[in-house]
């Protein structure tokens, strides 16, 4: 999964991209494109992304919904928000992508405990 992003996001992404831009680029689901045209207005999915790295994506979703417990609560809030079971899956993928570029950005690992208060 990490060599996916890795290779797309070096390939697409700006160099002083901020997380919202990055996670757009990303996620081939979370661009849309809106057709206009009179009294119409049609709203769809942007196609133009790559659909290995959209399977990356929400395979990487899928597995934390099952071993992550703030993925996990993050799902059943999208669900119990009466959400489908792929725009849950979009939400978690989100809030990953957005993690994962901060930690690109700051060049820091992952600290599942970050932000935990500590017993002295």
């Amino acid at each position: 999964m990490a060599a996916t992003v890795t290779a797309t996001a070096s390939n697409t992404t700006p160099r002083n991209g901020t997380p919202s831009r990055m996670s757009a680029i990303l996620n081939p689901h979370s661009m849309t494109v809106t057709k206009r045209s009179g009294k119409t207005c049609t709203v769809v999915i942007r196609y133009a992304a790559q659909a290995r790295l959209g399977q990356a994506v929400f395979h990487w979703a899928r597995a934390s919904i099952m071993h992550d417990p703030k993925s996990r609560d993050r799902y059943k809030a999208f669900r119990a928000r009466g959400h489908s079971y792929g725009r849950a899956l979009r939400g978690v993928a989100d809030r990953l992508l957005g993690v994962a570029c901060v930690l690109l950005r700051r060049r820091i690992r992952f600290d599942p405990d970050y932000g935990k208060a500590t017993a002295a």
